[in-house]
């Protein structure tokens, strides 16, 4: 028996494919919908799994989106702080004179 995926429209032949609305798989349906805005309600005339090409796509995209998320903050933190010790140099430079 085969299913299609609900993010590709791709035959899935395993007979193991997840199914996306089962309780166990929340996390998959919030990544979609953070990736994509998409919220993908369970609807009896649509497909219910994703392939393991798309899932594995989808771990991916998160892992690198969290990757920019941290880099993002760090550069901003590190900026700020590079603003601050400049200022305090500054301000003991114009003491000093």
């Amino acid at each position: 028996m085969s299913v299609q995926c609900r993010t590709c429209a791709a035959t899935i032949f395993n007979p193991t494919a997840k199914n996306l609305f089962d309780e166990d798989y929340d996390e998959i349906l919030q990544n979609i919908e953070i990736l994509t805005g998409i919220r993908l309600k369970e609807d009896p005339n649509m497909p219910k799994h994703i392939c393991t090409c798309c899932h594995l796509d989808l771990y991916h995209s998160m892992a690198f989106r969290e990757r920019c998320l941290r880099a993002e903050n760090f550069l901003h933190r590190e900026r700020e702080q590079q603003k601050k010790r400049q200022e305090k140099l500054r301000k003991l430079r114009w003491r000093n004179m």
